[in-house]
């Protein structure tokens, strides 16, 4: 099965809070004002390589509708330069993707531009709960909430707005595809491509509690004519 698939692997800070809600990381606001207007960052690496991410708060609530007109979006600094995992790993991606990070204290939010230089191109093959997602273009975010690179939460969705999740244990060997967390997707099909944004409550997670978070993320993008 043909499919290009591109990747970026990232350490993701969420950070200490002010008025924490049980059940939650405790968090502290990053204004989204900081930071340059859709302008990808200077890009900052863990001592390992992994890209850096420092999640952005939502100081007031955000609507998924897979639209990304929401200020938050709009003044965010996106993740970029994705390279591939298949078929040729470690080039270019061949198409390219933008994403955000952000939080608040009942979700973890998670917006993605997938640019497309064939937008009626993109491949969409089922959007049922679950779905295969090895047939279709797909965005995937997983979480690796520990930091310990054997646990983990896989969130996918289709540019139909479809959405498949799993629990992944013992470095990935073992996937609970059964396990499912009430967590939102939205999409939006534009004249450059699709666009995503997701909402995962922290009360579906499991994370160790209290103080400065730094998880492990990553984004994937499954590409499924290349």
């Amino acid at each position: 099965m043909r499919a290009s698939i591109a990747a970026t692997f990232a350490t993701l800070l969420l950070a200490a809070a002010p008025r924490p809600v049980a059940g939650s990381p405790q968090i502290s606001p990053q204004s989204p004002s900081s930071v340059s207007s859709r302008t990808p960052a200077e890009p900052k690496f863990s001592d390992d390589g992994r890209l850096e991410i420092a999640a952005v708060y939502a100081p007031s609530s955000v609507e998924i509708d897979g639209v990304l007109d929401d200020p938050l979006w709009r003044e965010a600094a996106p993740v970029t330069g994705f390279v591939q995992a298949e078929p040729d790993e470690g080039s270019a991606a061949t198409e390219r993707t933008h994403v955000w990070v952000a939080f608040d204290e009942s979700y973890l939010y998670v917006a993605a531009y997938c640019y497309d230089e064939n937008p009626s191109g993109v491949v969409i093959t089922d959007i049922r709960r679950d779905f295969r997602r090895e047939n279709q273009d797909g965005f995937e975010v997983i979480l690796d909430t520990f930091g310990d690179r054997r646990n983990g939460y896989l969130f996918a969705t289709n540019a139909a707005g479809g959405r498949a999740d799993q629990q992944v244990t013992n470095e990935g060997r073992e996937v609970n595809a059964s396990w499912d967390s009430p967590w939102i997707a939205r999409t939006q099909r534009v004249h450059d491509g699709w666009t995503v944004e997701m909402a995962i409550p922290f009360r579906s997670l499991r994370f160790r509690k209290g103080g400065e978070q730094i998880w492990g993320i990553n984004f994937s993008r499954r590409i499924r004519r290349k």
